[in-house]
This record gives C-alpha cells, structure tokens and sequence, in this order.
C-alpha cells in the first residue's frame, strides 16, 4: 500500500515545461522512517575501522513481480544500474556499519516492501545500503524518476531507500544509456544523503528572510570549502538551495542560478556533471569518504568571484552582464552552456505572470530566462527533438548538425561563424597544450590556437569568419582529458586526487572581482511599476499557498486509504 501511495503523490502536479523533470524527493520525505536496531531479531551491530568502496544492493524483487516492463527493457535497466552504482563505489567509501539480523520485516514496515531477493534479507551484513526500484504507471510522463530513502539509523545514515521509474521511460534513444546513468546517479544520491531529511537532522543548512522570502542554505564546512575554491570567493556563508518551483524541486537540489550544469539542479539540463559541491556534501554528512577527482568539469560560475553570487545575473536593464560564460542577453541567441559540454540557444521568454521584482531584469514586466535559474537567461535547447536523443545538443553524443562539427569525448562547443553563414554554438574537436597554456580547436584540416585569455579571433588561418575562445583555466581543468563525469571516474579513479588549478591566476581574480562588485545593477524601474507588480506577486503567492494546501489535502487522504 505504501508504494502505491508514493505513486499517486505525484499526479496532478505541474512541471514548467519540457525543459524540467520533477524529482519527487521532497514529497516523499514524510515515508521515511528511523530504524531501531533492537526491533532485529537476534540483533548485533559493528562498525568497521576502516575505508572500503561503498556496497550498494539494488533488489529486483519487487519490480520483477509488477510486470510493468519487458525482460529486455528490465535487463538494459539492471545493466545500467550496474555501471552506476560501480561509479559511485570509485567515488565514494564508507566504514562499512554491519547489523546482523533479519530485516524482512524492517523493510517491509518502513518502505512497504514485501518480496526480498534472499540475499537482501540480511544484507546490511554485506551491503552498506539497499535499493528497492519499483515501476510507476502513474507518473506524469515529465517526471521519469524519483527517489527517497526509507530506512534511516538514528544517526541519519541511510540504510534502504526506494527508486521509482516511469514505466514510459524510452531506453531506446541513442544516448538513453547515458542519460538513464545521469538520472539514476540523481536519484541514488537522493537517498545517500542529499535530502531535506539528513539537511536538517545533521545541522547542515541555515535559513535567510531576505525581503520577506525565505531562503536555504548548505554551510556545512566541506561544502564553504570547495565553493570559496570554485567561485573564487573568502566571503561565502553558504550555497542555496532551490526556491523555485514546487515542492518536487524546493530545497531538495541545488539552485540551478548558481548550480546550474550540476547534477544535483531540478531541472533536466543537458549540461550534467559533478561537481565538487555535491561531493563535499556527501562528505559533510560524515558517513563517506569522498575521491573528488571528477575531472574539474563544473565550470559555471567558476572563478567569477564573490560578485556571481552577489550581484544581479543582468544590468542596465537586460542589456548587460559581468558573467557572458554562464549568461546571456540576446534572445535565441546561439551560445554554448557554462560548462562548454553543449550546445543551445539564449532563453527568453514572456510569461503570462508578471515576474516578482527581485528577479525582474528588464522592462518588460513579464520578460526573463528559465524560472530554476531566477529568470535569469542561460544557454538552453529550445527547439523540439525529433525524438532520438535525450541530448541532442550535446558535444559527446548529441546530433551532428553542421559541416566541420565533429561529436565526441574530445569536442567541446564553441561560439563560430568560421565556414558558416552565421554564427552558431557548434562542437569542435579540440585538445589542450599544457605547455604554452592554449586550446588547439580543429576545424577540418585546419588547427586553430586560441589563446589562454578568452578571446574572439577574426579570420584565423585566413578562414572567414570569427570564433569566441574560451578562457584556458576554464576548460583545460585535469591533467588527464576527460569531457564526460562517467568517463572522468573510469579514467582514473585515486583518493583525493584534485589536480585541476583553481587558482592558477589569483591575483587578477581578485582585481576582476573588485571591478564587478562595483557595477551598479539597479534597473532603476519606476515606483508606479513595482507597486502593480507588488500586488500581482501577491496574488501569485496566494496562488502558490493554495496549491500546498491542497497537495496536502490529498496527502492525508491517500495516507487514509
């Protein structure tokens, strides 16, 4: 009965649009239960004293009874289930907590699970935490996962957790392995520790009222430490975590303004990494032990400085921003995500609502980019796939579109009109030389040098055309090339090993930074305009509380079913 009430919590909630999957962590935080460890029978308990690859036990028990899938879509699932729990036991290790003692009826309790896989019913002997899959025929065909543990000790460790996946879900695209593995990685961190439940149980937020709304913050130590390394900034208290959207996405992910490409965001992006925030997180729970090499590949907001977290996203009325790797200011504008992974055009859009003045940056009343990043315009796919890839734009596996465009573990995009009628975001082969600190870009037989400072070359090797280079100390992040999160860990796979340079230019970081604290990004919009946008936010806010009190209503119902 339980798992069917997850099921249903997810009907009748909206999703923005295309762009966003709703991950129902949040709503299903009010299933999770502590674990007694006298309530075993013949219970014992151990915990280890040393580091070892965290042992994940995924049981199919339950999802095999369903028959809501076909064995061969069933059997590409459990194998991409496999490489994905491999990837995390190269990421993360634990002191492995040994409870003897048969946990059926834990299980079955606390997460509504009646069949085990035999090896299950003792597993937290030989497994650090078990995952119980489960196929819904419920959810919204935009919501293709959720996830929550279900199972916790009285210390906030995870020990059991439930996965559910939309039976619709099309393993038959040609990078479904790919995205299934991103969204899987997602959903199992979920239950790992990145959960309102263990934010709060283990201290590891703080709450802010700025102008009336209520914000969350990560502060855990580990966390303050990575992000004062990646943005390039001594001042920051803490990292914030989602407040747009509904509850599927509020403070349970990373706020997509300054996260955004992590694959720890709400929305389904097609620009998905690791970065070393999510990781430090786990770490912060004190239950793991985290390797951090993932490549250096988080790039959005890096080195921009206390001012990225600061200051407006846009100035001067739209017109303007200090930040042109992560956002932009032309609508459909061709421009390449922060992370340089994938290809996209400019966000913009009016909305039928009238956007609240604090991520209001034009004008226009109603006019900004996608709501999980507060409006503010990012790269973004804005046009309809025709259905084969999850990630069309992508410069590792997406769709080839132009002559010259080369897709590949070894391409990134770049802004170009070079042997093109206009410019566009366009994927390149291209190589980094450690040695005089520049990106080598290869356009057919030719090899262009962009410089280590970002910079657009006009007519290079007498091509025509022009071509934006990125900065070096942003894409040329490891001493070993990978472009890819799972290709990252699979090259090399070393505790602690960070051998990207954040700092390689500390100095003129410092200065930079200085200069855009100072740019004043007040849109100066009138007073008559911001009282009648007041009173429409208002009404939005009563909309919004209306809408939580009813999902609510329909909790309780379903618990009384």
């Amino acid at each position: 009965m339980k798992i069917k009430i997850l099921f249903y919590l997810f009907i009748g909630f909206n999703i923005y649009s295309s762009y966003c999957y709703r991950c129902g962590t949040d709503l299903l935080k009010n299933n999770i239960s502590m674990m007694n460890i006298s309530s075993i029978g013949n219970s014992k308990r151990r915990l280890m004293d040393i580091y070892t690859p965290i042992k994940i036990k995924v049981d199919y028990k339950n999802i095999e009874n369903q028959n809501l899938m076909k064995k061969e879509k069933l059997d590409k699932l459990k194998s991409i289930f496999s490489e994905t729990i491999s990837a995390l036991s190269s990421i993360i290790s634990v002191m492995r907590e040994i409870i003897a003692g048969d946990i059926t009826d834990s299980i079955n309790q606390k997460c509504g699970i009646k069949d085990l896989e035999p090896e299950s019913k003792t597993g937290f002997i030989n497994y650090d935490i078990l995952i119980f899959p489960s196929i819904s025929d419920s959810l919204d065909k935009n919501v293709l996962a959720a996830a929550t543990p279900c199972l916790i000790l009285e210390t906030y460790k995870p020990k059991a957790g439930i996965v559910l996946i939309n039976k619709d879900l099309a393993l038959t695209k040609i990078d479904s392995e790919n995205y299934m593995k991103n969204l899987l990685l997602h959903e199992l961190t979920h239950v790992l520790g990145f959960h309102p439940i263990m934010f709060n149980g283990l201290n590891l937020v703080i709450s802010k009222t700025i102008d009336g709304e209520q914000f969350t913050y990560i502060n855990s130590p580990k966390v303050i430490e990575k992000a004062k390394l990646h943005f390039g900034c001594d001042n920051i208290v803490g990292i914030q975590l989602e407040n747009q959207g509904q509850d599927g996405s509020v403070g349970s992910h990373w706020e997509s303004r300054y996260m955004l490409g992590d694959y720890m965001i709400s929305s389904d992006y097609s620009d998905v990494v690791i970065s070393d925030l999510t990781l430090a997180l786990l770490e912060d729970t004190r239950f793991y032990k985290i390797n951090y090499y993932t490549g250096g590949l988080f790039r959005f907001g890096k080195n921009q400085g206390c001012a990225f977290l600061e200051k407006k996203c846009l100035y001067n009325k739209g017109e303007n921003t200090l930040f042109s790797n992560e956002f932009c200011t032309v609508k459909n504008e061709p421009v390449c995500s922060g992370s340089h992974i994938s290809k996209g055009n400019c966000y913009i859009k009016e909305y039928t609502n009238n956007i609240n003045d604090k991520y209001r940056y034009y004008q226009e009343r109603n006019k900004g980019g996608m709501i999980v990043t507060d409006y503010c315009p990012v790269s973004f796919i804005l046009e309809t796939d025709d259905g084969k890839y999850y990630y069309p734009k992508s410069c590792n596996g997406g769709k080839n579109e132009n002559n010259n465009e080369i897709i590949g573990h070894d391409s990134m995009c770049f802004e170009s009109s070079i042997s093109l009628s206009e410019k566009k975001a366009i994927c390149y082969k291209m190589s980094c030389d450690k040695t005089n600190k520049i990106i080598n870009v290869y356009i057919g037989n030719n090899v262009i040098t962009c410089p280590g400072n970002k910079k657009t070359l006009e007519n290079p090797n007498g091509l025509k055309g022009e071509i934006n280079c990125p900065d070096y100390n942003l894409i040329c992040t490891s001493d070993i090339w990978c472009n890819d999160m799972f290709d990252c860990i699979e090259k090399k796979s070393e505790p602690d090993l960070t051998t990207y340079d954040y700092y390689s230019n500390k100095e003129a970081l410092i200065e930079k930074d200085k200069n855009n604290l100072k740019v004043n990004d007040n849109n100066d919009f009138d007073d008559e305009d911001n009282e009648a946008n007041n009173k429409k936010n208002m009404n939005n806010n009563n909309s919004i509380s209306n809408f939580n009190r009813n999902s609510l209503l329909i909790y309780l119902f379903l618990l009384l079913i």
